[in-house]
Formats: structure tokens, sequence, C-alpha cells
């Protein structure tokens, strides 16, 4: 059996915490959720916890960075494969309702939003990592749209955010079960949208 390196079983330990800490996110949310449950459910003392995070908001803060990363890389690949803005719109409705399939990380935005409203620390961390994923959305329209020569109807930052706006209240509506947020198609909507806001004139890749 080949023993794991120092660096190597700390990146182990790290992505045990991560695992145990969304299925308790899941469970209970973050005010809910304990450090000491993270951390025996991962298969470690909490002195194990500590060692690789400062904090329970640390930890779902890496959390939604990773899922955020994860969002990206999948958007980055779909605009180099696709051939057109319909074959691109199309995988990018595929994406999100396999996304939204699991609601969790989008709950857990959310979630701190809310905290960082009460948090000065959290409110920190919070928005540089939501305003860095915000400006890497809007060169990722950008990009798409110049590789497919058509144009937005309106500003690509507008676009971005109304389409975060679509994606969590909608989520939290199909994730109470309102009536509303059951009807509705979360990834059609956004891609609907989308649709309605790129110029229709030239959208094919040459």
């Amino acid at each position: 059996m080949v023993r794991l390196g120092r660096a190597e079983m700390r990146a182990r330990t790290r992505e045990l915490l991560l695992v145990s800490a969304r299925q308790e996110c899941v469970r209970l949310g973050i005010n809910a959720a304990s450090i000491d449950v993270i951390a025996e459910n991962a298969g470690f003392s909490k002195g194990g916890f500590y060692s690789n995070f400062k904090s329970k908001e640390d930890i779902f803060l890496a959390l939604l960075e990773e899922h955020l990363n994860a969002e990206v890389a999948a958007l980055s690949r779909l605009i180099s494969e696709s051939v057109s803005v319909d074959d691109l719109l199309a995988k990018i409705d595929e994406l999100y309702t396999n996304l939204f399939t699991d609601p969790t990380m989008c709950v857990l935005s959310v979630e701190f939003q809310l905290l960082a409203m009460r948090n000065e620390i959290v409110r920190k961390r919070y928005q540089e990592l939501s305003t860095h994923h915000r400006a890497t959305l809007i060169e990722l329209l950008q990009n798409a749209m110049i590789r497919f020569h058509t144009s937005l109807r309106s500003d690509p930052a507008e676009v971005i955010d109304i389409l975060t706006a679509l994606a969590h209240g909608l989520v939290l509506q199909k994730s109470a079960g309102t009536v509303l947020g059951k009807k509705t198609d979360i990834s059609g909507t956004m891609t609907q949208y989308l649709r309605m806001m790129i110029q229709s004139d030239q959208s094919y890749c040459s």
C-alpha cells in the first residue's frame, strides 16, 4: 500500500472534512451545523478540524468557493465547445438543470448573505468571494459574445446580476415547496432570459 506524503494527507483530510460539512449543510444549515459533528463524521478530532479550518464559517466558505470554481470551469468548457449561441444555451440549460437537482450550494450562498449582514468578518470574506465570482462570470459572458460575433441588449454586469437573483430566488422557492417553485423550471427560466438578452443577428462561431 502506497503511503501518502504530508501534503497529500493534508489534502485528503481537507477533502473529507469538506464532504462532511456539505452533508451537515444539507441536514441542518450553517447556523445549526456543529464542528464536532463535522469532524467526527469525517473521522477526525476537533483538533484535526482546526488544523485545516479556522472556524465553521471558514469551512463553509471553502465549500462555497469550491462550488463556484467548478461552475466557472464548467461554463468555460461549454463556451469553448459550443458551435453557436443556440448550442451554448442548450448546454447551459443542461448544466444548470443538473446543478439545481441538488440546491444545497445555492441555498448555502443565500445563507451566507444573511449571515454577512450580521457578521463583519464573514461579510468581508463573502464579498471578496462573490465579487470575484461575479467579475469572472461577466468576463465569461463577454467572451462568449465575442466568440459568437453577437452582443447583448443590456449591460453584461446587469445580465449576470439578474441571472444570479433569478437562480437564488427560484431555488429558495422550490426548496421551500411553494407552488411557484414547484411549477417553475429554474434552468429554463434562466436560459430563456439570457436568450432574450442576446442579439439574434449573428450567433455562429466562424
